[in-house]
């Protein structure tokens, strides 16, 4: 689940947006780093630099840069003046906006100004610009922004000024009914807070392709591994895998995915790319297809079953676990169907994991990209702990969309930088 980090003076509070406070909070920010310690004037998520997941915290005339899940980059804190004249005295506030023709961007606010950023460029020509030009709430100055991502379909922003807050549309404006009480957020923030960040990585409408997982033609060549009653391959197929890979790509190359909502053709390079990226989470030899049409033919509840084979893929060294607490994406294949119910193993399906949430009671939320449904951010895996023997766990599954899903495990997935151009 995504979660926002709210500042104020020494403590912070974790939100999971659509859910509320997290328990435990609020904590001390003394437990991060000296230089938060006494709070945080803004907080930017940055996206990926360098293949690893920042976060800039500014404070007074310096900043910090974060790498999630490991700390404080070495080098840090410096002048914020090294990002220009705007930042040189300090900022209010700051919000990584997202897309915007093309390109990602950021706005940082101070006083009664905002300043518009293109990542990986710089600071975008014709700006300050003053804030009244947005909305009267904003006219003076804001103390605190943050993009949630999508509420109800809908990508939206907090700017926080005071007591209050407003909620805002990306592409549409001030939503109706704004500004309200912060305390309707939770008492933490009742008087108001300093800075505020989302602390969430990878995100579906965002850096998932718009365009659905629909194609026409033959999508696998004739040296892939066959297995005994393998059916033929319909005439409309998708590159579910092509699309989690070469999704996970873009994100880590820091490139903006291509922003078309139209299927490629196949004389296209973007399609030709999603298929060469298709068959590297194949395996090397194969070996993932076969591991597939093996999981087909267990049974769900013995220890030898793909219950249990899920909580063993879970768990195990090295395993989905490992990776997604350690902030990397986990193309996973989904195991749909039975070898007794259908042969057909391209009915199964891949998608792309890269964030989840464990329960006190060992149920797990995966977070997903699923490419039969683009822009989608609320698309998930449901792990429920069961005990398939005496002393021994496994996982019964299930997919928010109402798919049909009876496991899962990680596919072959390196980086690889998207070819220029697409």
């Amino acid at each position: 689940m995504t979660k926002t980090y709210f500042f104020k003076d020494h403590q912070y509070q974790r939100h999971t947006i659509g859910e509320g406070p997290d328990p435990g909070y609020p904590r001390e920010l003394s437990n991060w780093h000296p230089f938060l310690a006494d709070g945080v004037d803004a907080a930017v998520n940055w996206g990926i630099v360098n293949k690893k997941h920042k976060i800039y915290f500014f404070k007074g005339s310096q900043y910090l840069r974060w790498a999630v899940g490991e700390g404080a980059d070495s080098g840090y804190p410096k002048p914020s003046s090294n990002w220009g004249s705007f930042f040189a005295s300090g900022l209010d506030a700051a919000v990584n906006w997202g897309i915007v023709n093309g390109k990602p961007k950021a706005y940082f606010f101070k006083g009664s100004q905002y300043l518009r950023w293109t990542i990986g460029e710089g600071a975008d020509s014709g700006y300050p610009r003053p804030l009244s030009n947005w909305h009267p709430f904003l006219a003076n100055g804001i103390d605190a922004a943050v993009n949630l991502g999508k509420v109800n379909g809908k990508p939206r922003v907090y700017f926080v000024k005071g007591t209050d807050y407003l909620r805002w549309t990306i592409g549409q404006g001030a939503d109706s009914g704004y500004p309200q009480p912060l305390s309707n957020l939770g008492s933490f923030l009742a008087d108001g807070v300093d800075a505020a960040v989302n602390w969430s990585k990878f995100t579906p409408h965002l850096h998932g392709f718009h365009f659905l997982n629909s194609f026409q033609g033959l999508p696998v060549p004739i040296n892939t591994p066959t297995l005994p009653g393998l059916p033929p391959i319909s005439a409309s197929y998708g590159l579910c895998g092509g699309m989690a890979a070469a999704a996970a790509d873009f994100y880590l190359a820091r490139r903006v995915i291509p922003q078309t909502d139209t299927v490629p053709n196949v004389n296209t390079a973007l399609y030709q790319y999603l298929y060469h990226r298709l068959l590297d989470t194949f395996g090397a030899v194969g070996e993932n297809v076969v591991k597939m049409g093996t999981l087909m033919s267990q049974p769900d509840g013995s220890i030898w079953g793909v219950k249990k084979a899920n909580w063993d893929e879970f768990h195990n060294d090295g395993g989905i676990y490992d990776k997604l607490r350690d902030g990397r994406l986990v193309v996973l294949g989904l195991v749909r169907l039975q070898t007794l119910d259908s042969a057909a193993i391209w009915k199964n399906h891949q998608v792309l994991a890269y964030g989840y949430k464990r329960n006190s009671n060992g149920d797990v939320t995966i977070n997903i990209y699923d490419p039969n449904y683009p822009d989608d951010d609320d698309i998930y895996i449901e792990a429920a702990k069961v005990t398939v023997a005496p002393g021994v766990y496994g996982f019964s599954c299930s997919q928010s969309s109402g798919d049909l899903l009876r496991g899962f495990f990680p596919m072959a997935y390196v980086p690889e930088n998207p070819p220029s151009g697409l």
